[in-house]
């Protein structure tokens, strides 16, 4: 009944629709409504800084756990998309060629089982049949008096209309849905709001209804502002009762029951039908007067996109803009076909903003299962976030964290809904920088674990076996294979092998009287300056380097460009001591400056440094060196580096060396080299790794003199470079977040045992015909490259310099 004086019922003066206005839809098929117009085109915006710009922070009671869509298969997709349930929603209305629910993608989650399960849909509408077939095999849930209708059966089936291959599908099929009316009075209303979460637990909530006037149009909700405006004591819920009627009492507990719901789950309003409106109207535009329900709050109207290519580039709207609210509106097109309520197996076209709402509400129960942890806001958020805003200018940005910003416009909000984008990655994707989501991502990149030679393809086999969590820039969390750790491999570049190879190694000497004799003394130290590798074979037990492959021969060989010095002194026949350290210079872009020097004038740490002993003594025709190594890297453990700049790796480690050298024959010595440690490797930063390792390298070489011509050598040796034994690495990587958005971690362990040994046999040939020329040639074979089943190398080099 409508009069026109003071509203004193929900019913009386205001008209709650569903089928003909307000937030409704337009019968169509077997209904009476007339088409709509022709589309008329919107052409692409280049979009220019907005001037509106809003915020929509973090907002996250919920814990999360990982989602695995990085990826669809389009033919999935295509698969799901020319199905015949699906393709109900393709006709044409009125000389428009619609497909609802391609438009809003729901294709890509179904293709890959995502349905809503487990997630409740509550919807308030006129009435429903809850014997249709489209929710066979359901738990559906009425809640008060529940007539049959039209109206509420399509809307309902929208949602969540069941994957049976008969009649129609649903956006979220596989979804709940708890059902109530709203013909009843606003506490009526509170106490459906109520049930649906205390009974269901239901995550979002459609209302494809609202109040018209005695001429049908929609009533807007700048009535209830200029009655707050006109008396600043006024309160909302009498504000409302004094546009719409009804109990203020009542009016009050619904407005605390959609606090509530909005504080856990998301309410979705369709807006109103009306094409010209300027105002959205009571219901939709609620959280205009009441802010705190944004949180958990999204507008749907109707429109047609017009697409070129497969690409929207304008749309037709056929109801009220987004307006007011624009910042938390969505599109979806409300042309479909769905069920009615004039027998189970009964189905209508509809047209109508009620019809694009439930497709929006459905979304979110898709984004609840994809990620079950999250919480309803956060899903909000991923909705807006990842609309498909390209087809419009925008009139301002929202802010939604983390670096993530998306334009709207007054028309069409954020734009279509696009449920394959809100199911992948939005942002940046990595590992969090801090204790919590909200802090932000780096980049994998950004902590890739950059393996040595000593691990070979331990990385890789042991980060292929792991799963991680990343989280994108809104706080989703998703789960992918470990190698998106692993960074690749450190290998020194052929032009800085030939250059070490044909690199001549000056060493510096010089005697240092102790005070009791001579510099030649028995109680003098010799001292010794030059490359590392050099100093350490030439006073201890280590085997000498080779850049003809890769590898270290031993820990000196993971700092060849560092510089030693070495200081030995005899023993008489007890042979004889030396003792020497060595650092790698830091980088420095001055090209004047350079080894020794660069290191002296630098106070920064260099990125090795290590230190040794060596014990010699005679054996009859050989001498037996028995030693120890230290060597601390900086940015490294045994070769293996992690990119995090921030806090990078660190290790340590020691070793046991053994040498012996013997002369075999005229002109020809036999060298023998061991050495076994053992390290430990601490970072912070992104992984936190930390690891202890056991080692070994080993090595022998026959040298002969004058082979070919005086002065000449020939070595052959063979050799395994730096090998992990055993050992594994431990990082410290995401594996979800708690309610508040707290980063929950776990060890994930990475064995550092590479899967071969890597052998090596080689020769080079070295003669130099005067003072200032010499030639230099050599040749390799590497069984087990880098210690990797199956792979082999071999390498040959040349040099010849000149002094002039």
């Amino acid at each position: 009944m409508i009069r026109t004086g003071r509203l004193t019922s929900i019913l009386s003066l205001a008209l709650l629709v569903a089928a003909c206005g307000g937030g409704g839809g337009e019968g169509g098929g077997g209904g009476t409504a007339s088409p709509p117009p022709a589309p008329t085109p919107v052409e692409i915006a280049v979009v220019e800084p907005a001037p509106i710009r809003t915020s929509d922070p973090f907002v996250s009671p919920g814990a999360a756990s990982a989602s695995r869509v990085t990826r669809f298969d389009e033919a999935a997709a295509t698969a799901v998309r020319e199905s015949d349930a699906f393709r109900k929603q393709r006709f044409r209305w009125g000389g428009l060629d619609t497909f609802s629910f391609a438009d809003v993608r729901a294709e890509y989650p179904l293709s890959i089982g995502i349905t809503g399960r487990h997630q409740t849909i509550a919807i308030v509408d006129d009435g429903f049949r809850p014997s249709h077939d489209e929710f066979a095999g359901k738990s559906v849930r009425t809640f008060g008096t529940v007539p049959a209708a039209d109206h509420g059966t399509a809307v309902a089936a929208i949602a969540a209309g069941a994957d049976d291959g008969r009649g129609m599908i649903g956006i979220a099929p596989g979804a709940d849905l708890h059902l109530s009316s709203f013909r009843t009075d606003f506490a009526g209303l509170a106490a459906a709001t109520r049930d649906a979460i205390a009974t269901s637990d239901a995550v979002v909530q459609n209302n494809s209804w609202g109040f018209v006037d005695r001429n049908g149009k929609p009533i807007p909700i700048a009535a209830v502002q200029s009655r707050l405006a006109a008396d600043p004591r006024t309160t909302l819920p009498k504000a409302m009762q004094a546009v719409l009627g009804g109990s203020e009492t009542g009016i009050a507990a619904y407005l605390d029951a959609l606090r509530a719901f909005t504080a856990r789950g998301v309410v979705v309003f369709a807006a109103p039908n009306d094409r010209d409106a300027t105002s959205l109207a009571v219901m939709d535009g609620l959280p205009l007067v009441a802010p705190e329900l944004t949180q958990g709050w999204i507008v749907a109207i109707n429109a047609v996109p017009v697409r070129e290519g497969g690409e929207i580039v304008g749309a037709q709207r056929l109801s009220a803009a987004c307006l007011q609210l624009a910042h938390t509106c969505l599109a979806a097109n409300g042309l479909v076909h769905s069920a009615t309520a004039k027998a189970d197996d009964h189905y209508q076209n509809w047209n109508g903003t009620s019809f694009s709402a439930p497709q929006i509400a459905a979304g979110i129960a898709i984004l609840a299962e994809a990620f079950p942890g999250l919480p309803p806001s956060d899903l909000r958020r991923r909705l807006l976030a990842s609309a498909n805003n390209r087809f419009f200018a925008h009139v301002g940005v929202t802010d939604f964290g983390n670096g993530v910003l998306h334009g709207f416009g007054e028309e069409f909000g954020h734009g279509f809904m696009d449920l394959a984008a809100a199911l992948m990655p939005i942002g940046a994707t990595g590992l969090p920088v801090g204790s919590s989501v909200h802090d932000g991502v780096a980049p994998l990149g950004a902590a890739a674990l950059v393996s040595g030679d000593a691990q070979g393809d331990a990385l890789v086999r042991g980060l292929g076996a792991q799963t991680i969590t990343v989280f994108d820039s809104l706080g989703a969390d998703f789960a992918m294979p470990g190698l998106g750790l692993y960074g690749g491999e450190s290998r020194t570049s052929s032009s800085q092998r030939l250059e070490r190879f044909a690199a001549r190694t000056p060493v510096a000497r010089a005697g240092l009287d102790t005070g009791a004799e001579a510099a030649t003394g028995p109680a003098a130290w010799a001292w010794q300056a030059g490359p590392v590798t050099g100093i350490a074979h030439r006073v201890g037990p280590h085997g000498r380097e080779t850049p003809l492959v890769a590898g270290a021969g031993a820990l000196v060989g993971l700092a060849p460009d560092a510089i030693g010095i070495a200081a030995e002194r005899r023993l008489g026949e007890r042979g004889r001591l030396a003792l020497y350290g060595f650092a790698s210079p830091p980088a420095d872009p001055r090209p004047e400056r350079a080894g020794l020097a660069a290191h002296l004038d630098r106070a920064d740490p260099a990125a090795a440094t290590g230190a040794g002993l060596a014990w010699t003594g005679m054996a009859g025709p050989a001498s037996l060196s028995v030693g120890a190594s230290l060597l601390s890297e900086g940015g490294a453990f045994l070769g293996l580096a992690t990119s995090d700049a921030a806090a990078p790796l660190r290790g340590t480690a020691g070793a046991v060396d053994l040498g012996l050298d013997a002369r075999i024959a005229p002109g020809t010595r036999l060298s023998l080299s061991a050495q076994v440690g053992s390290g430990e490797a601490r970072g912070g930063g992104l992984l936190g790794a930390r690891g202890r390792s056991l080692f070994s390298a080993f090595g022998a070489a026959v040298s002969r003199h004058d082979v070919v011509a005086s002065g000449d050598t020939l070595r052959v040796f063979v050799r395994q470079p730096l090998r992990i034994e055993a050992g594994s690495l431990r990082l410290r990587v995401p594996s979800g977040r708690s309610e508040d958005g707290t980063v929950a971690w776990r060890t994930l362990a990475v064995e550092s045992t590479p899967s071969a040994r890597q052998i090596d046999i080689g020769a080079e040939y070295e003669i130099a015909w005067n003072a200032r020329s010499r030639l230099k040639l050599g040749i390799a074979y590497s069984h087990a490259a880098r210690h990797t089943r199956g792979s082999h190398d071999v390498s040959a080099m040349g040099a010849f310099d000149r002094a002039f």
